[in-house]
């Protein structure tokens, strides 16, 4: 019996095996061909549709989506009755699929809904979108599709009431973001800076965000309403949060509105009021320094060691910035003159003397022994001084190579070029790839052209086009386009050796023999390519020299001659600066800013160049 019945399976098994296959064969063509068939006819309600015979369109599109119900064909089904002005069988048509489905499906409840709003049928409506809210109460992840639909459907309050509902359910859930965009769609700037403000603590990332969207909506006006909440906002989430985030923001504010001393006044208050540890007035006065706001710098680092004093564990750190700080706010004056020098020096030799000569101080030292060789011309005294730097033990290099460029720099100053040329050669050598690494190239490829070297300072220019530094890359793109012009075989380089000379004595403040070689090269070569650079030159050891005339006269030869080449933008901007600042004549700055701005869009000096314009109209405070 048994071996009657497996002879009947393995004669089944070889007998029906066949069909099986030809059985499967069958249905796999059966549903490609009805497939192809509905693919087909899809097709064809396109093309009725782009014919714009939507009836037809839309009796097809409906027998189609008989055998395969997808959202795809439902949309297509939906604009077709739209198009007819048909909502209500739009309706019915949406209601039948519901019948068919009757669990909640939230895109089509809330195009249901959408439908019947459009037939002006509020309660109805209200009634699909309540079905979707109520499945997010039970299941809040479904707000995730849910909300996306109500927004593509424009039904942004409804939306918003979505999201709501699942921070509820969900402590952990967080559609700030979200609900920020909608209140922006629906112009409501007031929220929208609600909801970012409380997204930061949580997501600091969006501090970007924030702040162009604030950049979009903010006036330049401290005054303005807005900016008034905003800032007022900022200060409550400060009080609320003591988030340094809050306080890096409420800075940029101030900064947007070049309302420096605003800035400091209130990061003063919060560090009093919550007994702070003064980094934010230390962060703040490097963004002033950085936007040369020097006078609001110092009074912040003034704060620090004056109104703290040591107990602060930045006041070793403030007290030395405060010396760069007016450093730069000297060099930056174009009022300077030797009784501010004077008093600078006595600055930094009173606060060093104070201090130990080590690696914490030894930029400053660095920069009293440039105070006293490039202005003072005592440059013994400052190589003695950098010498001392460079003895001090500093295996990580943190300040050595800059002792050894700074020493460069005063052996170049005192003509001292071979010996100038070893020492950027070590830093070089030490930094490569560096910023500090081509500064020292650059000021290599200087000496060469100083000398007269013009094909090896060429090599070492163009080597620095792609510098890490925009700064020097610009710089030697300038040099290299000066000597690709005057150097060649075809070119005499005599007047480019007078003008090497004369830089070279320009930069080492001999004034009088620097001018008397560029009056040479403008007789010896009057038709030469260098005369509107000579014409600069002049004009720089004129201002240097407070012989502000003198340097109006040699600009305005500058552009007279010369207003379309490379030196014109910054020849309007020092006019501007000139007659604004020296000669006090505020027409003629208004009029040359303006030209700059008219003539040179594109000029590095071009917002500088807006905000004195405004200055001197009164619209804002300088």
């Amino acid at each position: 019996m048994d071996k009657t019945k497996t002879n009947f399976r393995q004669y089944s098994a070889v007998c029906f095996q066949p069909m099986r296959w030809l059985i499967a064969l069958f249905l796999c063509l059966f549903f490609s061909s009805l497939t192809q068939a509905q693919n087909a006819n899809e097709a064809l309600g396109d093309a009725y549709f782009q014919q714009e015979e939507y009836a037809k369109a839309l009796a097809t599109y409906e027998d189609v989506f008989s055998i395969r119900p997808e959202k795809g064909l439902f949309e297509k089904i939906i604009q077709c009755y739209e198009l007819l002005d048909d909502y209500r069988s739009a309706e019915k048509f949406t209601q039948k699929f519901l019948k068919k489905n009757p669990r909640p499906i939230d895109y089509y409840l809330i195009e249901l809904g959408r439908l019947q709003l459009a037939q002006g049928n509020k309660n109805k409506a209200d009634e699909s979108f309540k079905m979707v809210l109520d499945q997010i109460e039970v299941q809040p992840n479904t707000v995730y599709q849910s909300a996306r639909f109500f927004e593509e459907a424009r039904l942004l309050d409804k939306a918003l009431q979505a999201y709501e509902i699942a921070e509820k359910k969900n402590a952990q859930y967080n559609f700030h973001y979200q609900k920020a965009q909608i209140y922006g769609e629906l112009g409501e700037i007031d929220k929208v800076i609600d909801e970012y403000l409380l997204l930061i603590p949580s997501s600091p990332a969006y501090l970007q965000t924030i702040q162009f969207f604030l950049a979009q909506s903010l006036s330049t006006d401290e005054n303005d309403p807005l900016n008034i909440e905003v800032k007022q906002k900022i200060i409550e989430q400060i009080q609320l949060n003591d988030n340094p985030v809050f306080s890096e923001l409420l800075v940029w504010v101030f900064v947007q509105e070049q309302n420096f001393n605003g800035a400091l006044r209130q990061l003063k208050a919060l560090d009093k009021r919550m007994g702070r540890t003064q980094y934010e007035v230390y962060q703040f006065a490097d963004v002033c320094l950085r936007n040369q706001e020097f006078s609001t710098a110092i009074k912040a680092y003034d704060y620090i060691t004056l109104e703290v004093g040591p107990k602060s564990e930045f006041y070793l750190l403030a007290v030395l910035q405060k010396l760069e700080a007016q450093r730069l706010e000297y060099y930056s004056s174009s009022k300077r003159d030797s009784l501010q020098l004077e008093n600078l020096i006595k600055q930094y030799s009173s606060v060093l003397n104070s201090l130990p000569l080590d690696l914490n101080t030894a930029s400053s030292h660095r920069e009293w022994a440039r105070l006293q060789a490039f202005e003072k011309r005592q440059t013994e005294e400052a190589l003695n001084k950098i010498n001392t730097l460079i003895e001090i033990p500093d295996p990580l290099r943190a300040q050595l190579d800059l002792n050894l460029l700074a020493y460069a720099d005063v052996l170049a100053f005192s003509g001292k070029y071979y010996e100038a040329i070893l020492f950027y050669a070590q830093v070089e050598k030490a930094r490569p790839g560096t910023e500090l690494a081509d500064e020292a190239k650059f000021s290599r490829a200087k000496v060469a052209f100083y000398q007269g070297e013009f094909e090896w300072a060429t090599n070492l220019f163009d080597a620095l086009k792609h510098s890490v530094s925009k700064v020097i890359a610009n710089d030697a793109m300038a040099y290299s386009l000066i000597l690709r012009d005057n150097v060649g075989l075809d070119t005499n380089t005599e007047a480019l050796v007078f003008y090497a000379r004369a830089e070279k004595l320009y930069v080492r403040k001999l004034y009088p023999e620097a001018l008397s070689v560029l009056d040479t090269l403008q007789i010896g070569f009057f038709d030469h390519s260098l005369q509107d650079e000579a014409l600069w030159m002049k004009a720089k050891i004129h201002l240097d020299q407070k012989e502000f005339e003198k340097a109006v006269e040699e600009l305005k030869l500058l552009l007279d001659n010369f207003g379309e080449d490379i030196l014109a933008d910054e020849a309007l901007y020092t006019l501007g600066l000139l007659y604004q600042d020296q000669l006090f004549d505020n027409e003629l700055a208004t009029e040359y800013f303006s030209q700059l701005l008219a003539k040179h869009q594109d000029s590095f000096y071009t917002d500088a160049a807006r905000r004195r314009i405004r200055v001197l109209r009164g619209e804002i405070i300088p």
